[in-house]
């Protein structure tokens, strides 16, 4: 794989999906073989109980002379749900200079990384849109993303609070950044405002720009609320107030000692 200054690796959050990434997978290898800046697909499980591990082999030995890289990571299952620690597990194998985070169940609507590539600098994150859908893969209704309305999302690169109008589904970021800044925050348990947690961090740390670019859309499949959603409540969305009031005073502690994490 060449890669250039504007190379981009793709990594995959992924949990009991395997009938979507049958589907999805393959989207995302012709996204990353038809970008000509260099790209690579890591896909990072958080331990599924269900046959991904198959499928993503099945898949893997099927693109084997592709030319491809492709890596697939499995972390052990835990009593809860660990987004944030099943996506740190792509640092070590992250060799492209910019990171696009997804999740497996959702594919990119048109070439998402030439969409990406004009806005691609050392000090941004390039917040993409995400459009949820209902229905058969082929036949679906496109809802909004609560997080991409129009207002909140077409100012995000003005707004004093960017984070609120970002999606960790669908967002590049200079791998330089997020490695040194350790990656994502494990502290949080489950799925919901890591996201917010990592902008929050890179904004008031190292004075990142926010980037809207809304052509970089991916559709994401609707699924039932997953085990450990019920962090993203009133309670975590209190906790995380915190922990980026921190931030905003200068204390770039990302520990989550004295913050109690319910959900």
């Amino acid at each position: 794989m060449l890669l250039t200054n504007k190379s981009v690796s793709v990594v995959l959050g992924v949990y009991n999906q395997a009938n979507i990434l049958e589907r999805t997978l393959p989207i995302w290898a012709a996204e990353c073989i038809s970008y000509r800046e260099g790209s690579e697909l890591i896909i990072c499980d958080d331990g599924s109980t269900d046959n991904t591990s198959e499928v993503v082999d099945a898949f893997m030995e099927k693109m084997s002379t592709s030319g491809l890289r492709i890596v697939y990571l499995k972390k052990e299952r835990a009593k809860k749900p660990q987004l944030s620690k099943s996506l740190n597990m792509a640092l070590p194998f992250i060799t492209a200079r910019f990171v696009l985070f997804a999740m497996g169940d959702s594919y990119p609507a048109g070439h998402i990384l030439s969409d990406y590539k004009p806005f691609l600098d050392e000090q941004s994150i390039l917040s993409g849109l995400r459009k949820g859908i209902k229905g058969p893969f082929n036949y679906s209704t496109i809802t909004k993303d609560y997080r991409t309305y129009t207002p909140q999302y077409t100012s995000i690169g003005e707004s004093n609070r960017p984070w609120l109008g970002f999606t960790g589904n669908n967002f590049v970021m200079p791998f330089s950044m997020l490695s040194d800044m350790g990656g994502w925050n494990e502290g949080f348990q489950g799925y919901g405002a890591e996201d917010w947690e990592l902008a929050a961090f890179a904004y008031f740390a190292y004075s990142a720009k926010f980037v809207p670019v809304p052509d970089a859309c991916v559709y994401h499949i609707t699924h039932e609320v997953r085990e450990g959603s019920g962090d993203a409540n009133y309670y975590l969305a209190k906790w995380v107030t915190k922990l980026i009031g921190r931030y905003s005073t200068g204390d770039f502690r990302r520990s989550t000692a004295g913050f109690k994490i319910r959900g």
